[in-house]
């Protein structure tokens, strides 16, 4: 079908360069973070996690319902006047829309706020920490899958989403608004949470000054995303049923840029192996008040128990002195040694010897 609009002036108008340049720049620094986060854990640190599987999920949806949904919707109309548009490539048009809502907003923000979630429970956080990042989990996953549930159910058939049939039954406008409100929302939420949770935990850590406002800075540069989740809230409250949404795209448009924003975020704090030689930040050694050996004290209090590694190498030389290598536990109540430095002969002195 011919387009409403044949005004040449109006169909040579377009938004594809400024959509596609500033998304695909986005996604390009959020798959260099990626690559980079990997390879520090692969190769440098050797220690691949959950956490990073879950990233690899998170950017796949990004790339395949993101990045490639858009350039295939360049060729159906993205950046060009609605009006200006034939039938067939608005309909097009919408399915790519449709897909990117379900795999790259949807899903690949899903997977990347569980791989946050998952990352903050390697650093071993105290108890009650650890209760609240699993809460935020399960959450995260309860509102992944009513926002799947509305969308799989926006319109019946489904195609009707996208051919505008008028005879699929589709949920009424403020119904669907409502429910990706609903999301957007849930998402700024965790994006603030993420971000704030490590903060105690990294001040109650015994590390360097210029470390801990490393880590600091960079885990707080989630606030970013938190920033382009407001401008896309905005946006939905303003530009849902927008009649020329094929040339502005403003709700995708934001929703891409947040994703991508919350991966580079995401992928800052394991870029340390890469980057600490650079900026000449120390080695973490938290020789003192390690969160992850919390337990149990005196009369039920919770206790912070330190674990520090005591050499004896190179006395055996001069004194007769035996290397033993000892594991001392320091609490409010308690100074124990889980090995001795003994001479040699020596078993009645020996803690190890029954």
């Amino acid at each position: 079908m011919a387009p409403k609009n044949t005004d040449p002036a109006r169909a040579a108008e377009s938004n594809l360069g400024y959509l596609l340049g500033v998304t695909a720049t986005f996604h390009v620094v959020a798959l260099l973070f990626v690559s980079m986060r990997m390879y520090a854990r692969i190769s440098l640190v050797k220690a691949f996690g959950r956490d990073d599987a879950l990233m690899l999920a998170s950017t796949a949806c990004v790339l395949l319902g993101g990045i490639v949904t858009y350039i295939l919707a360049a060729q159906h109309g993205l950046g060009h006047h609605t009006d200006t548009l034939e039938k067939a490539d608005y309909h097009e048009y919408l399915k790519m829309t449709f897909i990117q809502a379900i795999v790259s907003t949807i899903g690949g923000m899903s997977f990347l706020k569980l791989s946050i979630g998952c990352s903050l429970l390697r650093i071993g956080t105290p108890p009650l920490y650890t209760r609240v990042l699993w809460g935020l989990i399960a959450f995260v996953c309860l509102y992944t899958v009513i926002s799947w549930g509305e969308w799989a159910a926006v319109c019946t058939p489904v195609a009707g989403f996208w051919t505008k049939d008028p005879k699929a039954k589709c949920l009424p406008t403020k119904t669907h608004k409502g429910f990706a409100l609903m999301n957007t929302t849930c998402n700024i939420f965790t994006d603030i949470c993420f971000a704030t949770i490590p903060i105690p935990i990294i001040l109650g850590l015994q590390m360097k000054r210029k470390t801990r406002i490393y880590l600091i800075s960079i885990l707080s540069l989630g606030y970013v995303a938190v920033v382009a989740g407001i401008v896309k809230t905005v946006m939905q409250n303003t530009k849902r049923g927008d009649p020329d949404q094929s040339f502005t795209n403003d709700i995708q448009f934001w929703g891409f840029i947040q994703v991508n924003l919350g991966i580079i975020a995401a992928c800052a704090p394991a870029l340390k192996p890469l980057v600490g030689g650079v900026l000449r930040l120390p080695s973490t050694h938290l020789s003192e008040s390690r969160s992850n050996n919390y337990g149990p004290g005196i009369n039920g209090q919770s206790k912070s128990v330190s674990r520090v590694r005591v050499s004896t190498h190179g006395l055996g030389h001069n004194h007769g002195w035996e290397r033993a290598d000892s594991d001392i536990e320091l609490d409010n109540a308690s100074f124990s040694s889980q090995a001795g430095i003994t001479k040699p002969g020596d078993k009645k002195d020996d803690p190890r010897v029954g």
